[in-house]
């Protein structure tokens, strides 16, 4: 039988069958990338070889015997390949693979599941390949990286050194992305590591750079900045290790910071990317003067680029000149990538101008993105001023008209905003209209329950926070608000404890729920249970409302100086605030 590839002629029946490849897949696996352009191969954060697509599925020929038992699943790949059942074919070549430990095979797998773009296959066939093939270096990249998403700096440093070993380029600063989620013993030995790589290569630049960051977060400034001057007298104009040169002179609070930097840039004109980086951190850093002129600069270079005149007009805004700002920023209107934050930018130079219904307008053209909500709120408290409530109202209507998906999201926004603006009842109005449209949505409905609770009508409160609990039994927001609802508007303490616990439960240490824990067991009477929770809470979350909680139960306790301790320093903190002075006037507690 001769397969549709005419790679190889198979009869079942010959026991010791010798094959010229042990897949028939390399004309296949090549037409089903051409069928899907769209699609791409799995890029891991590290990986930088990527071998040459002319010879990416090219079969090795060499005959080599498979099992007997391996011959069906094999050929079943063959045809799923051919009829573009790539998962199907994907699924049996790696566990043939795995099986086989054969590295063509597994190179044949690992190209597929990256095309299939499946991390989850991806690191076992790449770690395995990188065993079976000492020169794959590509192999060894693709687990780095995949490793390095995964957390496991260990596992991908060990595949580091095996990619460097076998000549690949590595992403060595990528190594470092979860190095601010590691302890200090794990950043210092992971430090350890790339100053071994860095002994072993020292002529990496992109080694060198990684331990300069490292150093950075161990805060050894010295000896980071000593390893970046390194990277710099190989290469002047490295552009990371300029701008970390930079950044780390800055941070030692040397003078001329920029020195080199700007001699780059004098050197390299052409290097757009490195100007903006500059100015940016320039800008950061007061030296807005400078970072005008290089904005300046690039704008001339590329009038057509809207970041470049985005960046400029920040600039120009952090030097109060509004004029030029407003001038930039309307000249980015016309690059869509950049339309809303203009718009918003440009409704704060409308409102520093007084000018209150230009900038209305300004903030009502933001579209969904991170200004909106800004935006929005600064719209809203416009409009309240000039027309109350009902213009907030009318502004909402028309943001929901524009962006009808984002309606639901829009009725919770107005309803906050409401009642920032002091509009209780009008905020109510609004969670309420919003239910009316969209009755499942829970940001909604726990948003009119706490507008009930504010406003002491617990039977509504507790009728909204009930449908939540009915629809997600164990939404840990509503079982701790529904308990502490009931602590402060009844006698119903077991019914809220009972709330309570379930909520602590299901997320332990919680100090929001740790402090409701602990003022419903003081209302129980169980009061060094309550004392132990609420130090908790005020240790983790030291805020008002915790330390009225824990004051007046030290208070009750007989310890009334470290009661007073608490009461003074929360004032201090939030002087006046009515949580801690509403607890003082009730217990008639008078602090010096």
């Amino acid at each position: 039988m001769v397969l549709a590839s005419g790679c190889v002629i198979i009869h079942a029946m010959l026991k010791h069958l010798k094959i010229l490849c042990l897949v028939a897949a390399g004309g296949l696996l090549q037409a089903c990338v051409a069928t899907a352009p769209g699609q791409s191969t799995v890029e891991p954060a590290a990986t930088t070889a990527v071998p040459d697509k002319s010879s990416m599925f090219e079969p090795d020929i060499n005959e080599r015997s498979i099992p007997d038992d391996s011959l069906l699943p094999l050929i079943t790949a063959e045809f799923a390949l051919r009829e573009k059942q790539f998962d199907r074919a994907l699924a049996i070549l790696t566990e043939q693979a795995l099986a086989l430990n054969d590295a063509e095979l597994t190179r044949r797998a690992l190209r597929l599941a990256e095309f299939r773009q499946r991390p989850d296959l991806v690191m076992p066939l790449a770690m395995q390949l990188t065993q079976l093939d000492p020169q794959d270096a590509a192999a060894a990249v693709t687990a780095m990286g995949l490793l390095i998403n995964t957390g496991d700096i260990g596992q991908a440093l060990a595949f580091a050194r095996k990619a460097k070993q076998r000549g690949a380029r590595i992403n060595a600063p990528a190594l470092l992305l979860p190095i601010k989620q590691l302890p200090p013993e794990g950043r210092q030995a992971l430090t350890k590591e790339l100053k071994r790589f860095y002994t072993a290569w020292p002529a990496d630049n992109d080694i060198a750079i990684a331990l300069a960051l490292a150093e950075r977060e161990n805060q050894a400034l010295t000896d980071s900045l000593a390893t970046i001057t390194e990277v710099l007298n190989r290469d002047p104009d490295d552009e990371r290790a300029l701008i970390l040169q930079a950044q780390l002179l800055l941070q030692t609070e040397q003078s001329e910071p920029f020195t080199l930097l700007l001699g780059a840039i004098e050197r390299n004109p052409e290097k757009e990317g490195l100007k903006l980086q500059a100015a940016r951190l320039m800008a950061a850093n007061n030296h807005s003067d400078t970072a005008l002129k290089l904005l300046q600069n690039l704008v001339e270079q590329s009038p057509d680029n809207g970041e470049y005149l985005f960046a400029l007009a920040l600039v120009q805004l952090d030097l109060e000149d509004l004029a030029a700002a407003e001038a930039s920023l309307t000249a980015v209107l016309a690059f869509e990538e950049r339309a809303d934050e203009a718009n918003y930018y440009l409704g704060r130079i409308a409102e520093d101008r007084e000018d209150y219904e230009r900038a209305i307008d300004f903030y009502s053209a933001v579209g969904p993105t991170r200004e909106m909500l800004s935006a929005l709120q600064r719209a809203g408290s416009i409009a309240h001023d000039l027309g109350g409530h009902p213009k907030v109202s009318g502004l909402f209507d028309l943001a929901r008209e524009r962006h009808p998906g984002e309606a639901e999201r829009l009725f919770v926004w107005q309803a906050q905003i409401l009642a920032q603006l002091d509009e209780p009842r009008a905020a109510l109005a609004a969670y309420t209209d919003g239910l009316a449209l969209f009755p499942d949505s829970l940001p909604l409905r726990y948003g009119r329950a706490v507008s009930y609770e504010e406003r002491n009508d617990l039977a509504a409160a507790e009728s909204d926070f009930r449908t939540i609990l009915s629809a997600d039994p164990n939404n840990v927001t509503t079982l701790n608000a529904l308990g502490y609802a009931l602590t402060l508007h009844s006698d119903r303490f077991d019914e809220a404890a009972e709330l309570i616990e379930r909520a602590i439960a299901l997320s332990p240490g919680e100090p929001a729920i740790l402090d409701s824990l602990g003022w419903v067991y003081f209302k129980l009477g169980r009061n060094h249970e309550a004392l132990s929770l609420l130090n908790e809470a005020f240790r983790l979350f030291p805020d008002p409302e915790v330390a009225a909680h824990l004051g007046e139960v030290l208070w009750v306790l007989g310890r009334a100086d470290d009661a007073a301790q608490i009461w003074r320093a929360a004032l201090e903190r939030s002087p006046a605030d009515p949580l801690v002075t509403d607890t003082l006037e009730r217990l008639g507690v008078v602090l010096d």
